[in-house]
């Protein structure tokens, strides 16, 4: 059900009337954490991350605000209480760097390294195999009381776990430079996924 009002989502904010603004916006992103190619080993992991960034965090030129609030405040009036309440409750979004704190049965529980709060995931979310003290950036999603992974996921190595947290405290009042040290970490990730014979600790010199 979750994926329904995903899908709904993407597919009313990428139609042709935003062509656009998508193509801006990939350059923009990308500019930002590196240039991938279809042949990259998680390509399409990246441009679900970078779909999710444009619906959820850039503010379109043409409207002034994220395309999240463009496709609520055009529908408003017409969509039922209870779907209103849905598409609102995504503007509670979550995009931050996590760490996995404990591994139970059926779900994950994880922390945000930003201010540090504890969430219970289901693990039916998602076809990924987590670790304990795995370290990634993800986007939760408040959903029917609770949360859910959006779909896009950039993991790092857990030996900066301490430097991560460090900065991401140092940003957590500033959403501008949060978004900033993401898209830094992400193209330090996209570097060491095409260099497995480097190590992490001439790639992450944060």
């Amino acid at each position: 059900m979750f994926q329904e009002y995903m899908d709904k989502l993407v597919e009313s904010v990428t139609t042709k009337e935003f062509s656009e603004e998508v193509i801006k916006a990939k350059k923009e992103y990308f500019s930002n954490v590196g240039e991938i190619f279809e042949d990259d080993k998680y390509f399409e992991n990246r441009m679900v991350s970078f779909t999710e960034w444009y619906c959820f965090d850039r503010i379109s030129e043409q409207y002034q605000k994220s395309p999240l609030e463009h496709f609520i405040d055009t529908h408003m009036l017409i969509w039922s209480k209870q779907k209103l309440d849905i598409y609102t409750e995504f503007l509670k979004n979550i995009h931050s760097v996590f760490y996995v704190n404990k591994i139970k049965k059926d779900e994950v529980v994880i922390q945000d390294m930003c201010d540090s709060k504890k969430f219970t995931i289901s693990m039916n979310q998602s076809n990924l195999i987590f670790h304990k003290k795995d370290i990634f950036e993800a986007r939760l999603i408040p959903f029917r009381e609770e949360y859910y992974f959006s779909g896009s996921f950039c993991f790092h190595p857990n030996q900066v776990y301490r430097k991560i947290k460090k900065r991401l405290k140092e940003k957590s009042n500033n959403h501008a430079e949060k978004m900033k040290f993401l898209f830094l970490l992400s193209s330090m990730s996209l570097k060491l996924e095409r260099s497995r014979n480097i190590n992490y600790k001439d790639i992450y010199k944060i």
